[in-house]
């Protein structure tokens, strides 16, 4: 799982961004992207420095994305404890990141002037995205959206950050207000590469072809059926014992107690034994079927002849000759 932390930071006194549109926007590209099951979207708004050291302990993002102002003096504007602007130099900021390179993979400032004091620093260990000079609201917004729709969709940052580029060049923007990019000293690749879908050739020949399996289906119906059946008789033995206990109880009243003997008697003695020798036959098959059903869990590991066998013990199962 990939997640994403937006930090929203628009302090009191500074120029009103459209930091929830950036939101919404972003949002939507990762429920339009192919991978949007991988991806997490959290953001947090008027964050102070505290803030932020709490939000990169708990949550571990493999992405900060951090939207605000920054100033050509190297700074970027936080929000202090009660809502005014907290300038925070940006090599220091980037100095304070470095203890967290175990899980963040990058790092998008989309603030104005947000590469300044870094812009000359060679492999770190997480991409560094961020803007030279001061950016309009509409480019950072292209270019945020361009970015996350291609690294969503499978590409590596390095590529989904020339992606963008060639999105926002096409609109017309000026190359010095595209962002610049410092890249990971950590290999860059495609973390999400297509899956190669091999084709099987098609086999002509009838005695190629693989054993079909009974299905599991079919043995649930079997083994619903024969629950059924066991239940039934449960019923007549207990039908069977209630006879005789009315027989006795009633015989209590006669003097002559060998008329009870002569009515049990006069039960065939099959009819006692019936009902249990079906309900061992029953318990058998139960017993048959959950073996099967284990064997067919490894289904994929059966050659053909084990196919047939695990067949055949299903038929005798159906036709009640176990």
């Amino acid at each position: 799982m990939k997640k994403i932390l937006f930090i929203k930071i628009n302090p009191i006194g500074t120029v009103n961004l459209r930091l929830d549109e950036e939101e919404k926007a972003l949002r939507q590209v990762l429920d339009l992207s192919i991978h949007r099951d991988i991806f997490t979207l959290e953001s947090r708004g008027a964050v102070t420095t505290d803030d932020l050291h709490q939000y990169l302990e708990l949550i571990k993002p493999t992405i900060l994305h951090i939207s605000g102002h920054g100033s050509e003096e190297g700074v970027l504007f936080f929000h202090d404890s009660e809502g005014h602007k907290k300038e925070v130099s940006i090599l220091k900021f980037y100095e304070f990141l470095k203890n967290f390179d175990s899980h963040i993979d990058s790092v998008f400032l989309n603030a104005c002037f947000s590469m300044s004091g870094i812009d000359t620093i060679t492999s770190p260990n997480f991409h560094i995205i961020g803007m030279k000079e001061e950016v309009p609201n509409d480019t950072a917004l292209a270019f945020a959206r361009a970015f996350y729709t291609s690294h969503c969709n499978g590409k590596s940052v390095t590529d989904a950050f020339e992606t963008a580029k060639g999105v926002v060049g096409m609109d017309g923007f000026n190359d010095e207000l595209i962002p610049k990019h410092i890249k990971s000293n950590i290999p860059d690749q495609e973390f999400l590469k297509p899956e190669k879908v091999e084709v099987q050739p098609v086999v002509e020949n009838q005695a190629q072809k693989s054993v079909s399996l009974v299905s599991p289906v079919n043995v649930a119906l079997v083994k619903k059926n024969r629950i059924k059946d066991k239940r039934f008789y449960y019923i007549i033995i207990a039908v069977l014992v209630a006879t005789s206990a009315a027989l006795v109880l009633s015989s209590l009243s006669l003097e002559d107690k060998s008329i009870l003997f002569t009515s049990i008697g006069s039960l065939p003695l099959f009819t006692l034994k019936w009902p249990f020798d079906k309900l061992e036959s029953i318990k058998k098959a139960l017993e048959s079927i959950l073996i099967l059903e284990n064997e067919l869990q490894l289904s994929h590991e059966m050659t053909d002849e084990e196919k047939r066998t695990l067949n055949n013990q299903f038929r005798r199962i159906v036709e009640a000759k176990i």
